[in-house]
């Protein structure tokens, strides 16, 4: 199935580069006017591509997702909440994965990795948090 037009520029914007000094601040603008213009359908985009099935989790740590919801809690605040407490669920479990993981024994390598994953799902966690505050 090919990718919708909400797809990519979902894509765009939690790949970690998408400020205004990386593709310009008229682009920038453009591109969070046209996403906000248009919330059910990029927020189902988002759904489709990240929580969906069986989540991939290497997706949910490395990329930004919790800024697509940052640019879309303005003009959609409750499905931004629902999905950032998915997010949050999702995150919950992979954390308790690694922890499993590093009480079973592993070498320092797969430990390391252990630990960067765990930092930046802490990461998302604090600007979830920020997302679903008061609901």
């Amino acid at each position: 199935m090919a990718e919708s037009i909400q797809e990519r520029r979902v894509w765009q914007i939690v790949g970690g580069r998408f400020v205004p000094d990386s593709v310009g601040p008229d682009e920038y603008d453009r591109i969070v006017a046209t996403v906000r213009a248009d919330p059910a359908g990029h927020i189902s985009a988002f759904e489709r591509l990240f929580l969906t099935g069986r989540p991939n989790a290497r997706n949910i740590v490395q990329l930004n997702l919790p800024n697509f919801l940052a640019l879309m809690a303005p003009v959609a605040p409750r499905e931004v909440t629902r999905l950032a407490k998915r997010l949050q669920e999702l995150m919950g479990s992979l954390v308790q994965m690694g922890e499993a993981e590093l009480e079973e024994g592993i070498d320092a390598e797969r430990a390391d990795e252990l630990a960067r994953r765990r930092s930046r799902i802490d990461m998302h966690n604090f600007n979830l948090a920020q997302l679903t505050r008061g609901s």
